[in-house]
């Protein structure tokens, strides 16, 4: 009987040993451990799929100047003519909705090839020849892709390509789209046969030549000569023709073109001066150069002088033309 006793007791013993040892082992068999993964995404440089060049406000646009065929034409005077560039840019690593959220940023160079020593860049802006937009308006269209528009300004001044101007040297203007991303990897893109047209216009800031109250035989001395100002509004040179007709008086006779004289310093009528004609006159070649600055408005100022006739009575007027020639 305490043989059986002591039988079962061990048995029991080791029946408790192998369900520990089972519960260790499931323990464990079943236990979690946090395990941390990692890959690193190669940059891939973005890229300038498109650029148009065009005179409307747009993303993709139509690019009417790009083929050279239909110039930028600027009227004389107009200080900043807008025009844009536009297109798309993409970049593989995402682009977000905008330059500060994505992986991209921008610069537009417009510029004419002349100037640039390596064809495809200018060193600084300057409105004859070199526009720079560092900051153009975006819009995402997915997460790889922008549509740009970059708004850049042109003045009258800016240098004529089409052969006809000053600068007729068989350049073009070129429109540089360059695109970099987070990691500094870059790409750039180009418009290159953008024609400027030569707009040859004058201006003058007062338009009537006033001699004021007269005598019958009068004869204007050096004093007497009225300044005329002829300025600047086009992109060549020109060269200042002047003609002009009678000058006929509300009570009584009429005052001859020749009567009326011009030069291009303050004169007194009978020791010099031009006589006016009814057929054009040349001022002198090239009167007014071609504008390569910003600081203030290029122009030239001739004088007139006047003899009165002696049967002449009351206000006598009549008109003067003056046209421009391109060059000299």
């Amino acid at each position: 009987m305490k043989n059986n006793s002591m039988q079962w007791v061990l048995g029991g013993a080791l029946a408790l040993i192998g369900l520990f040892v089972l519960i260790a082992l499931i323990g464990v068999r079943s236990q979690a451990d946090t395990v941390q993964t990692q890959a690193n995404v190669t940059n891939v440089a973005p890229t300038v799929d498109t650029v148009y060049v065009d005179n409307q406000a747009a993303y993709t646009g139509s690019g009417a100047f790009n083929n050279g065929s239909t110039p930028i034409v600027i009227s004389g005077g107009v200080v900043n003519a807008s025009y844009h560039v536009h297109g798309t840019v993409s970049d593989d690593n995402g682009v977000g909705t905008g330059y500060g959220d994505g992986d991209i940023q921008n610069v537009a160079l417009i510029f004419r090839s002349s100037t640039a020593p390596s064809g495809d860049n200018c060193s600084a802006p300057d409105a004859n020849n070199c526009i720079k937009v560092d900051t153009c308006q975006v819009r995402g269209l997915d997460a790889d892709t922008l549509e740009y528009d970059c708004s850049f300004d042109m003045k009258f001044w800016a240098d004529s390509t089409d052969g006809n101007g000053v600068n007729g040297d068989g350049a073009t203007w070129i429109a540089k789209v360059m695109v970099n991303d987070d990691g500094n990897l870059t790409s750039s893109s180009t418009v290159s046969t953008i024609e400027v047209a030569t707009t040859l216009a004058l201006h003058y800031p007062v338009t009537t030549i006033n001699y004021g109250t007269l005598a019958r035989a009068f004869s204007g001395a050096t004093a007497d000569a009225k300044s005329f100002v002829v300025r600047q509004y086009g992109n060549d040179t020109a060269t200042v023709q002047v003609s002009g007709t009678t000058m006929y008086c509300s009570v009584l006779g009429q005052i001859p073109p020749p009567d009326q004289k011009w030069d291009l310093q303050a004169f007194t009528w009978n020791g010099g001066g031009t006589a006016l004609t009814g057929t054009p006159s040349s001022i002198q070649p090239t009167f007014l150069n071609y504008r390569t600055h910003e600081s203030n408005h290029l122009e030239n100022t001739f004088y007139w002088n006047i003899k009165m006739p002696t049967a002449v009575s009351g206000s006598c007027a009549g008109t003067s033309t003056f046209s421009a020639l391109a060059g000299s």
